[in-house]
């Protein structure tokens, strides 16, 4: 698990065991972190302890295991078994301390130190019961450490389901860049063990697994695996500090690929009944009680889920919310209606009734767009909040398409999806990554064909240096030239699954909350749904740091909201290339004028902190 090593005084541990060995756990209590830290480094304390566990489960180390540290020395009327008469508990015991001021544990807390527990067991052959995870008091009955608010027994239950450790953690195999030339040993994190190979300085290595218990080198004892099972030293690259996600399993077996189209069944709505979109004539003549719609129709919100229903069964020609006629029931609808019917064998006729709009909404979309009827009749995803701000967003930069493709015209290899996951920037592989766990079968079968090997190498080559492209976006490896088929294929056929695109809104989703939340700090008076949306589509195009750098050279003082929002776009437009200006323009001004947008505040900024 991941440790972070601060070290403690010279004069507040001894070095070496002597002739002993670790025989159990010592668990200690202290109030913070923070005091951890203070007190062990400083060198009139006397005191010491192997590792502490903050309540969110950040793990500092101070000693290294090997070492004793200064965490029970002192007896005091002990009642555990496994005392040793004469003998300092020191040079036998590790010293775990709980770095929480608070009369409970939180679970944070419980998982990880039952997490360090079982690896730290497992090291030095210590049993996981009573008798080996003692408690400070049970040494020191003087002392009421680790205090009431401890449940030894709890501990041991959590760190009995966790199983034997691994010696390493699997990493997502991906890659690093080395900073100096670096060993690659075999057997073991050590600079004693043999030298298979020597890689440059400059190169990229792969790795499957790290290990943070290596031999320490200035202080940093995480060593990486090589999926060959070779080590080299974590510090010697541009990732000294691995950070996993929680671990990999290895892939399954690729199942063979079935015969079944790639578009998945969407889950019945909870609680049952028909789905709603929010559009009180859209939702009436789906339930069979509404009236027709036609040219007569004079609600643009109706005509227009009409026309984005329509664009996504590949009728292209239908305007979007930037055009001046979205939402007019015009000749190119009328058009589009009654091509629909022909091609689902429906009455003929000129308007949509009950069974042409439950077609458009049943029948798999050709090329699904993030709009409000679809988000909400066929997803079932709630056209509000955050969610509603991103399928707006999404159909102002690229008209919502789910299977949006750049193929390297901007020389950053390809370019996938509602934001426009990117291969150069390094933002591709979280997707790939999502969309292996909302479906693994259907990923292995769309991505690798059925192997799955396939599909998991596309994910460790976009975690590559620059997604994996070269300075001017061409691939480093022809065998994954993605803006080419078979793999621009691929994505394509993937956009048109529904469990993809719902992961493609969630991770959006992500990413545009992360971004408020940076927003936040600086620019709290833009507050309402049409400025935040508005913010968070340049971030999206200049990046969160390019945002704040606009923002404060162009917002001044006493301005209003749409003041500061026109003053920023009309940077980010000077900003481009002449080529780029005009769509830049249209595309802010699509923001700035949107009836679809309020300029109500909006509860996403409720909590929105900084200053002007």
């Amino acid at each position: 698990m991941p440790k972070q090593w601060i070290g403690c005084a010279p004069a507040n541990f001894f070095s070496g065991r002597k002739t002993f060995k670790p025989e159990a756990i010592v668990i200690h209590q202290m109030a913070s972190l923070d005091e951890a830290d203070r007190t062990f480094q400083n060198a009139g304390s006397s005191l010491s302890a192997h590792y502490a566990v903050d309540s969110d489960g950040t793990v500092h180390q101070y000693v290294e295991e090997s070492d004793s540290a200064f965490h029970a020395g002192v007896v005091v009327s002990a009642t555990w078994t496994g005392i040793r008469n004469g003998v300092n508990p020191n040079l036998y015991t590790l010293g775990l301390v709980g770095a929480t001021g608070e009369s409970s544990w939180s679970p944070a807390l419980y998982d990880a130190m039952a997490a360090l527990v079982v690896e730290v067991a497992a090291r030095h052959g210590i049993p996981l019961d009573a008798a080996h995870v003692v408690t400070h008091t049970e040494i020191r009955a003087s002392k009421a450490c680790p205090g009431p608010g401890f449940d030894r027994d709890e501990l041991l239950r959590r760190a009995a389901r966790l199983g034997a450790p691994s010696e390493t953690q699997r990493l997502e195999r991906s890659f690093v860049t080395l900073t100096a030339d670096a060993n690659l040993r075999n057997g073991k994190p050590s600079t004693k063990a043999v030298v298979a190979r020597t890689a440059s300085k400059g190169s990229e290595v792969e790795i499957a697994g790290f290990t943070d218990t290596g031999e320490r080198i200035q202080g940093n004892a995480a060593w990486y695996q090589t999926p060959d099972n070779l080590f080299f030293w974590a510090g010697n690259t541009d990732r000294p500090q691995p950070a996993p996600q929680a671990p990999v399993s290895a892939p399954e077996a690729a199942p063979a690929p079935p015969a079944a189209p790639v578009s998945m069944p969407s889950p019945a709505p909870p609680g049952g009944g028909p789905r709603r979109c929010g559009i009180d004539k859209i939702d009436d003549l789906l339930a069979g009680t509404g009236t027709p719609i036609g040219r007569d129709e004079r609600d643009r919100s109706v005509v227009g889920a009409v026309q984005d229903l329509l664009c996504g069964q590949g009728f292209t020609e239908m305007p979007s919310i930037l055009s001046p006629v979205y939402g007019v029931f015009g000749n190119q609808t009328l058009s589009a209606v009654r091509r629909f019917r022909s091609q689902q064998n429906l009455d003929t006729g000129d308007g949509v009734d009950t069974r042409v709009l439950q077609c458009l909404v049943r029948q798999p979309a050709a090329s699904p767009r993030i709009t409000q009827a679809y988000l909400t009749l066929v997803l079932g995803v709630p056209f509000s909040g955050m969610q509603k701000i991103l399928s707006i967003t999404a159909q102002m930069e690229g008209a919502g398409k789910f299977g949006a493709l750049n193929l390297n015209t901007d020389k950053a290899g390809l370019s996938f999806g509602l934001i426009q996951w990117a291969q150069k920037p390094g933002r591709m592989p979280e997707l790939l990554r999502a969309f292996s766990q909302a479906n693994r079968d259907l990923y292995v079968r769309v991505f690798g064909d059925g192997d799955a090997s396939l599909a998991d190498a596309l994910v460790s080559f976009t975690s590559r240096t620059n997604g994996g492209v070269n300075a001017d976006g061409s691939t480093t490896n022809p065998a994954f030239d993605l803006i080419d088929d078979p793999w621009k294929g691929r994505f394509q056929q993937a956009a048109l699954a529904l469990e993809f695109q719902r992961a493609q809104i969630v991770c959006a989703v992500k990413a545009f909350e992360k971004s408020l939340g940076t927003i936040r700090t600086y620019a709290a008076g833009i507050s309402s749904e049409r400025g935040i949306a508005f913010m968070l589509d340049v971030a999206n195009q200049f990046g969160d740091g390019g945002l704040k750098r606009i923002h404060n050279q162009t917002v001044k003082p006493g301005m209003t909201e749409m003041d500061k929002l026109e003053a920023i776009a009309d940077e980010t437009v000077r900003e481009m290339p002449d080529k780029f200006k005009t769509g830049v323009r249209h595309r802010r001004d699509g923001f700035l004028h949107s009836p679809y947008l309020s300029t109500e505040p909006s509860a996403l900024a409720q909590t929105a902190g900084g200053s002007n």
